[in-house]
């Protein structure tokens, strides 16, 4: 199974942080012990990113990725339905899936497809590490 994690998509990683930093600046004005209070606290994190896995080359197999921002990581959560198997390797590969992908930028944990037809996995991976491989590839495209 392929699905893209398109650059728009995975956008909110860091610059996210950077419009919460602006929308700050824009605020009214507050009193100077509030803003020396606000400068102290970090922005929260952005909202979880959900992306929908298709089915690819006759697969059966669907499902979701919920991707996390947990400080300097992200949690890569797959979700697979389909017919029983054994482990599914996963990885998220550079590019896209209409054309051959470029190569593993992140490995993810195996999912196994249990026989009440589901599976799941998360795994940790540096934001760098993604926003690296979104920078040279211009998409990130999720493999099962």
């Amino acid at each position: 199974m392929r699905t893209v994690l398109s650059t728009r998509r995975l956008a909110w990683l860091v610059p996210m942080l950077g419009l919460l930093a602006c929308a700050k600046k824009e605020a009214a004005a507050k009193p100077a012990a509030a803003e020396s209070t606000a400068a102290m606290t970090p922005p929260p994190p952005p909202a979880p990113v959900n992306v929908t896995l298709a089915a690819k080359n006759r697969s059966q197999i669907t499902g979701t990725v919920v991707l996390t921002q947990k400080g300097d990581s992200t949690e890569v959560a797959l979700t697979l339905n389909g017919r029983p198997r054994e482990k599914l390797m996963s990885h998220i590969h550079g590019g896209t899936c209409a054309k051959t992908p470029g190569k593993v930028v992140a490995p993810l944990s195996a999912v196994t497809i249990g026989s009440d037809k589901s599976g799941s996995s998360s795994t940790m991976v540096l934001t760098s590490v993604l926003d690296s491989a979104r920078a040279k590839y211009g998409s990130l495209a999720a493999w099962s």
